[in-house]
């Protein structure tokens, strides 16, 4: 049998698309970023950091020194903010 189709054995490949997102932590004490653990993962915002889908974790809280060590202990993918109204005026996150 012949088929007069060019695309008879052509099936389109499906575009896979992965989303990446923008997590925002509010509070960075002991779970949200500072707990002192061998494994990371055991915060908030260590398992956004190492999540692959996550392209960028903001740090919100009104307490410096949270926010200076935030900096010193995720220096990658970060950003920090004093509050969630200054955040909101540049950053949208999902």
């Amino acid at each position: 049998m012949i088929l007069d189709t060019p695309n008879f054995y052509y099936k389109p490949q499906k575009k896979i698309v992965i989303k990446t997102y923008i997590a925002a932590e509010i509070g960075l004490g002991n779970i949200g970023s500072s707990y002192d653990s061998i494994n990371p993962n055991r915060t908030h915002v260590g398992a956004y950091i190492n999540h692959p889908q996550v392209k960028c974790v903001i740090g919100v809280d009104k307490n410096r020194k949270a926010r200076n060590d935030f900096l010193k202990k995720w220096p990658n993918k970060t950003k920090v903010f004093c509050s969630i109204r200054e955040m909101l005026k540049t950053e949208q996150p999902d």
